[in-house]
């Protein structure tokens, strides 16, 4: 039976083809028909079906043994698996074109490129050899650098970028575009025009304008112009260009919004409460608010009202309270940066307003002082990540505010199992702190400074004292330590 079974092996290496035997049991009452047609069909439709949508690299080089047809779909698959990064100015660009080169005319030509996926990083289009290797590529993604000049300083060749983006337009995903200043920008170059093509497969576009000046907003105007992004990135410190790069047509495709103003006017304010964020269920919004009046709180939560009943995660840097009425339905996750300004707003994440709530962010900045109410608890809340900033030195003031806080938010989110947890510096009570406050935890994440006596339990004169008199040091009494959270709990640690 095994030499058969080899020889059918090594007489036919295409799955596809192969003939199956029937169960013995079952060949007295014959092949039926649809069984006969299943036969061939079979293999090709698990392929496609399994191969196609298969992500695991080392799952998919072993399916390419397997035989032919399952080798072509699976290399189809790896080649959408693939990266292939390079920068106008790198090295490392020079032995990538050599290494296409060889492939296009050396005896690997006729197989399949290993590489489908092309992504441009700090990209200003003046290298005459680059431009001719990315219009024969198809590119995915570009990041362009508006103030790297090249050799003759006229910074990026913007009728370069219109034929590159108009000869991938089918392919472009993702456009990054980022400005520090105007001393590279020539501006006296005809800006880039859409000359009737557009970016249907846009979806990602990132702006990061440092330049007061705004040199770039045509630019970045006729970008937009071109294309109907589901992710928007705008970083921009001019108030003006805020009407102009987020249109009222552009927005309302949009799922991402990452907004970050280095002030928000009043007339700035006006226009992002006009938008009509209909499909927007992530939005980032980070502003420097100098001084907080009763006339910004209200354009704050009207902008809050806007956008929250499809909201699914959001993160502000703002420190303005969410008032009672304010419901987010479907947010799911929710990060505040800077939580000292206004600690009762956690008291506001009842579940009533928030149903959907599982993860809550905070960011703590010391000196602090606790004064909390406690609202209504939240047991669908499952995740905490607490980052304290700042290095401090151990004292029983800070020591007492952190142990109330973790108690506090303990109370608030009784269901927490994961907690991810940044200070500057640990002490010796900070570990039997996490560990009494959060009893239920099944993944832990600590990041900061810390010796052994605060992961052990232990510290030097108690280490000495038990030795002098001969106690075994597994022996040797000790607070809480993180050999106390895997050996009750069995949990995970990073």
């Amino acid at each position: 039976m095994g030499s058969k079974l080899r020889k059918c092996q090594c007489e036919s290496d295409d799955f596809d083809s192969m003939e199956f035997q029937s169960n013995p049991h079952w060949s007295k009452y014959g092949k039926s028909k649809d069984e006969e047609e299943l036969i061939p069909i079979i293999p090709a439709l698990a392929s496609a079906i399994f191969l196609h949508n298969l992500r695991d690299v080392h799952l998919l080089k072993t399916c390419r043994l397997v035989c032919k047809s399952w080798n072509i779909e699976a290399c189809d698959s790896l080649r959408a698996c693939s990266k292939a990064s390079f920068a106008e100015t790198s090295s490392r660009f020079q032995d990538f074109m050599m290494l296409i080169f060889k492939k296009a005319v050396g005896p690997l030509q006729y197989f399949p490129s290993p590489f489908q996926d092309f992504h441009v990083e700090r990209a200003t289009l003046t290298n005459p050899a680059f431009i001719e290797f990315v219009l024969n590529i198809p590119i995915k993604s570009i990041g362009l650098e508006l103030d790297d000049g090249g050799e003759d300083g006229l910074g990026i060749n913007q009728h370069f970028l219109n034929i590159v983006l108009g000869e991938n337009r089918a392919n472009i995903t993702s456009l990054e575009i980022q400005a520090w200043s105007d001393k590279c920008f020539n501006r006296n170059e005809k800006t880039t025009t859409t000359d009737g093509y557009q970016l249907p497969f846009l979806k990602r576009l990132k702006f990061q304008d440092y330049c007061f000046s705004c040199t770039h907003m045509q630019l970045m105007e006729n970008i937009l112009s071109i294309s109907q992004p589901e992710w928007l990135h705008l970083n921009i410190p001019n108030q003006k260009s805020v009407e102009c790069l987020l249109p009222k047509d552009k927005v309302e495709h949009l799922k991402e919004l990452e907004l970050h103003f280095q002030e928000v006017s009043k007339k700035t304010w006006n226009h992002l409460n006009s938008l009509r964020l209909l499909r927007l269920t992530s939005l980032k919004f980070m502003a420097q608010v100098s001084v907080i009046t009763i006339k910004k709180v209200r354009q704050w939560r009207s902008f809050c009202e806007n956008v929250s009943p499809l909201l699914e995660e959001f993160e502000t840097n703002l420190p303005i309270s969410f008032e009672p009425s304010l419901a987010f339905p479907r947010l799911k996750s929710i990060k505040l940066v800077e939580l000292n300004e206004n600690k009762d707003i956690l008291s506001c994440f009842t579940p009533d307003n928030f149903p959907s709530l599982v993860e809550v962010k905070l960011g703590i900045q010391k000196p602090f002082s606790i004064y909390l109410r406690h609202g209504i608890p939240h047991k669908g809340v499952s995740s905490l990540d607490l980052n304290i900033n700042g290095w401090f030195e151990e004292n029983y003031s800070f020591s007492l505010d952190l142990k109330i806080l973790l108690t506090h938010l303990n109370k608030q989110y009784p269901e927490v199992t994961s907690l991810t947890f940044f200070i500057g510096k640990f002490w010796l009570k900070t570990i039997p702190d996490i560990f009494e406050s959060f009893p239920k935890l099944k993944f832990l994440n600590l990041d900061g400074n810390c010796d052994l006596a605060c992961f052990s339990g232990l510290n030097d004169s108690m280490i000495t004292e038990y030795s002098s008199i001969g106690v075994p040091i597994e022996e040797i009494p000790r607070r809480n330590s993180i050999v106390d959270f895997n050996c009750k709990y069995n949990n995970n640690f990073m």
